[in-house]
């Protein structure tokens, strides 16, 4: 089983990756400066290892910097001493974002994860919530030779934090902009679309259009052309322009595959019904598309102004 993999970026920009199943991994970044480093995201802390993994890329002193509280960016983070998060996703943590047997329901649910869910279930972090320092906006982590700057950007999440390398013209956004090619609204808990558009402009005005984004979930930076994109895509969704939008089925309401065991397909509804009610309440997921458009949008239907 591959667990965990690491990428070089630049000389001191790191990509770690937490393999879920075989088809699914959480994206994390590790910068390292002359005195410190810092760690941007957690994973689901599923195979519990993510400290030692460090150690095997530097012995300086880590801090750990979360941009939100959903479980497969702070699922990890107890692992650590020196961790920081806006306040104002505290809710998501009191409200069992972080519940182990949650995190772990991610790897069980998947046919033929078997070994791995296993495994898991017997390394995972099991922590249900940690001490943290809260982010302010514009707050500047110093790392020696090395800085990030904390953008605040509300939409996603309500505390959700961009880390922004100005120097070297790179900003790890965790879920903020993006996951993989669409911004991810239609939880009761993000922002209506028209304040995520807002601070979209906001947040693009301050790192600049030729900025590089690394997201929680694809292992090559956004390619540019998607933020023109999202904004032609709010607009029009804006515009009332949604005649041809299709409900959206998250992963977790998603059938099992045909060839499940009963088991396998029991478990999965009822993660289903549970995280449904839990996540979504009464959101209506739809996905807007755009003819040649990378980008898509997935908002919440009852909740765009």
């Amino acid at each position: 089983m591959e667990l965990m993999t690491t990428k070089k970026i630049n000389d001191s920009l790191y990509q770690i990756s937490e393999h879920i199943s075989d088809q699914v991994k959480i994206e994390m970044y590790l910068v390292v400066g002359e005195k410190k480093a810092a760690l941007i995201d957690t994973g689901y802390g599923l195979s519990g290892n993510l400290d030692k993994v460090i150690k095997e890329i530097t012995d300086k002193p880590v801090i750990c910097l979360i941009t939100h509280c959903d479980p497969d960016h702070a699922g990890g983070a107890a692992l650590f001493d020196d961790i920081h998060m806006s306040e104002k996703d505290q809710v998501l943590m009191d409200n069992g974002s972080l519940e182990p047997i949650g995190r772990l329901g991610t790897a069980s649910a998947t046919p033929g994860n078997e070994e791995r869910a296993a495994y898991f279930k017997k390394h995972m972090v099991k922590a249900k919530s940690f001490e943290y320092k809260n982010i302010k906006d514009g707050e500047v982590f110093d790392l020696g030779g090395k800085s990030l700057i904390a953008i605040s950007f509300p939409g996603h999440t309500e505390g959700s934090m961009c880390f922004w390398n100005k120097a070297e013209n790179y900003c790890l956004v965790g879920d903020a902009v993006a996951n993989i090619h669409s911004p991810v609204l239609f939880f009761k808990k993000c922002r209506p679309l028209i304040d995520y558009k807002e601070n979209l402009k906001v947040f693009m005005e301050k790192v600049g259009d030729n900025c590089h984004f690394y997201t929680g979930h694809n292992e090559d930076e956004l390619p540019h052309a998607l933020i023109p994109e999202i904004f032609i895509l709010c607009d029009e969704i804006l515009s009332g322009n949604t005649e041809a939008d299709e409900p959206y089925s998250p992963p977790f309401l998603r059938k099992p595959d045909e060839n499940a065991g009963i088991k396998d397909k029991m478990k999965a509804k009822v993660i289903a019904k549970v995280v449904s009610e839990k996540e979504l309440g009464d959101a209506i997921p739809m996905e807007h598309k755009h003819p040649g458009f990378t980008a898509t949008v997935k908002y919440n239907a009852n909740k765009i102004r």
